[in-house]
């Protein structure tokens, strides 16, 4: 003979298929989108007040680009007068 199933909150028993079913309000899935959503949202923040606070002369898509155009042979020579 099987035991009864005790809900521990009425004292009824209650079949193991309704002992398992999930709560429809879904309140874990609400947290994780909104924490997410919070988390995104601070990140954006940074990245936007980074951009706006850094210098230009830091900015690489400001001012001329080093040339790449000749290669570097690790010696240096001088010129002669």
């Amino acid at each position: 003979m099987e035991r009864p199933k005790y809900s521990p909150t009425k004292g009824e028993v209650i079949e193991p298929t309704d002992a398992r079913q999930g709560n429809r309000k879904k309140m874990n899935f609400r947290v994780l989108l909104i924490s997410t959503a919070l988390i995104v949202a601070i990140f954006a923040g940074f990245v936007i007040v980074f951009f706006n606070k850094t210098s230009k002369p830091m900015d690489a898509s400001s001012g001329p680009q080093p040339s790449t155009s000749e290669p570097a042979t690790g010696s240096q020579t001088t010129p002669r007068p």
